[in-house]
């Protein structure tokens, strides 16, 4: 995809994948909109780093993805600037061993992970102008999706918390997909490979991957103008995502509890779309 001239929106854009993302992005469009939970002054050295000679106008957003009310600000100060071309949701938070619940009522994992992502989408659908990539990640391939206990309020763990938002992330992108068909905006999944990072760190100790840098490069592959709508990309290449995802049966149940948790319905505004 050429990007010049594009206004991209990175949720997640200071630390890890998202910063590596950001860096990239900096060079070749011409509006950057940056998320971040961190307070303006914590990033400061970054952004004007991004906002380097010939590179992109930078703006920052904060918003604490833990209160769904700064989900629906941040959707409103991005359709105040204009609407994106592009929109990357890499924001992430790793589940904690002990279960959170946010002021919402909500299982934090799937709420930063899950939930935030799908009401950004749904409030600022008709201002993203092309594409729409969700970052999750190959271990949704092992999670399954119990959407009678989506808040893992029976059997809770760290890593069923984690992987199954990513699953979730993945099965809401094939049903908006298979909702769009081949007009609309354009909605891909992506996962960038392991990768290091803090949350890789703090999730599973030991292990190593990639740079943030190939990673990103990985988020970036959702951009082809080639792929098809709904793809699935694993380290760069199209990828058969968890079966799960892709039953029709499977989409329509998350989406009614999904409709239940924001109380809202994203079935009207995706035929909106």
């Amino acid at each position: 995809m050429n990007l010049t001239g594009k206004t991209v929106l990175v949720t997640g854009g200071v630390t890890g994948v998202g910063e590596a993302t950001a860096r990239i992005l900096a060079r070749d469009v011409r509006r950057l909109f940056v998320h971040g939970v961190q307070p303006l002054h914590t990033v400061s050295d970054l952004l004007e780093e991004l906002r380097g000679p010939g590179q992109a106008t930078v703006e920052y957003f904060q918003a604490d993805f833990t209160r769904l009310s700064e989900v629906s600000d941040l959707a409103r100060r991005v359709r105040d600037a204009g609407g994106a071309d592009i929109l990357i949701n890499n924001a992430v938070a790793p589940a904690t061993n002990k279960r959170i619940v946010t002021s919402d009522g909500i299982e934090e994992t799937l709420q930063v992970n899950y939930l935030a992502m799908v009401k950004l989408v749904t409030e600022l659908h008709d201002v993203i102008r092309h594409r729409i990539v969700n970052v999750a990640s190959e271990t949704h391939q092992s999670a399954d999706l119990n959407v009678d206990d989506l808040q893992l309020e029976h059997g809770y763990s760290a890593f069923d918390g984690y992987r199954r938002s990513k699953l979730a992330i993945v099965t809401f992108s094939q049903w908006v997909a298979g909702k769009l068909g081949e007009t609309g905006s354009g909605i891909v999944t992506v996962c960038p490979g392991l990768t290091e990072t803090p949350l890789l760190h703090d999730m599973f100790p030991g292990l190593h991957g990639q740079s943030p840098v190939e990673a990103a490069k990985n988020v970036l592959a959702g951009l082809d103008d080639a792929l098809p709508n709904g793809a699935y990309l694993s380290s760069g290449r199209i990828k058969e995502p968890n079966p799960i995802a892709t039953n029709p049966d499977t989409q329509t149940r998350l989406v009614e509890a999904t409709n239940a948790l924001l109380d809202q319905d994203i079935r009207d505004l995706v035929a909106k779309w």
